[in-house]
């Protein structure tokens, strides 16, 4: 069960090396959208860096979280999730289009040797970036088999429909790497209207007790839930 939580977002100034990752994502980000305009990425739209950035801050400092590991759900460039990183968060990302994947890689290295030292450890031991599903493999076969008596019957039966944005065929990175589903704190995603149901019912699933969904929805709209501990 997630409950709904309304948090007093506070007054936090964005120190000045965070609006320059904002500032590059974003040049990067419409040069991206420029070059691929062709052939764009289906489903790939950036969200409000810089409110996402008051909401982790004003999580930060609530004492609502378990731990310090973040992971950002459909990453793109990964900008939340290297706004993460700045705050002091072990960050995570996952997206599953490899085209963006590249790109993001490309402009980490590039903003990397704009910065000092210090950002450069960062980004090697405080980042992960990986190519895949955030949605674990037992919960993507289960998925596959449309079963209706699984934790996911909702999901399960409307996923094809109510999630056309998310690759349902990508292997889950938790297959991969070090991590487990219900290792982070804070989760971050932006789900496209009609995926918010998924998201929400994914995350319960698979999140450990106290932790925080954060979810952007457009326009300023923002949501967090945390879930809520077994009786």
């Amino acid at each position: 069960m997630l409950n709904s939580i309304d948090l007093d977002l506070g007054i936090f100034e964005m120190p000045s090396n965070l609006s320059r990752i904002v500032e590059s994502a974003w040049c990067e980000i419409q040069q991206f959208q420029l070059l691929t305009r062709k052939h764009p990425i289906q489903g790939f739209h950036p969200g409000d860096f810089s409110e996402t950035f008051l909401w982790m801050m004003a999580i930060r400092e609530s004492g609502l979280l378990p731990n310090y590991k973040f992971c950002e759900w459909g990453s793109g460039f990964a900008v939340v999730a290297l706004l993460a990183m700045e705050i002091g968060f072990q960050s995570i990302a996952i997206e599953s289009d490899e085209k963006l994947i590249r790109a993001a890689g490309i402009w980490h290295t590039k903003i990397a040797e704009e910065f000092d030292n210090g950002f450069q450890s960062r980004l090697r031991h405080k980042f992960e970036s990986y190519c895949g599903s955030f949605i674990p493999t037992s919960i993507q076969r289960r998925m596959t088999r449309g079963d209706e008596q699984s934790q996911l019957k909702k999901a399960s039966s409307v996923s094809r429909h109510s999630t056309k944005w998310i690759d349902h065929s990508a292997q889950s990175i938790f297959d991969q790497c070090r991590w487990n589903p219900d290792d982070f704190g804070l989760t971050y995603a932006y789900p496209w209207p009609g995926e918010e149901d998924f998201v929400w019912e994914l995350f319960d699933l698979i999140a450990q007790p106290a932790s925080l969904l954060l979810t952007f929805h457009g326009a300023a709209d923002f949501r967090l839930h945390q879930k809520a501990h077994s009786n």
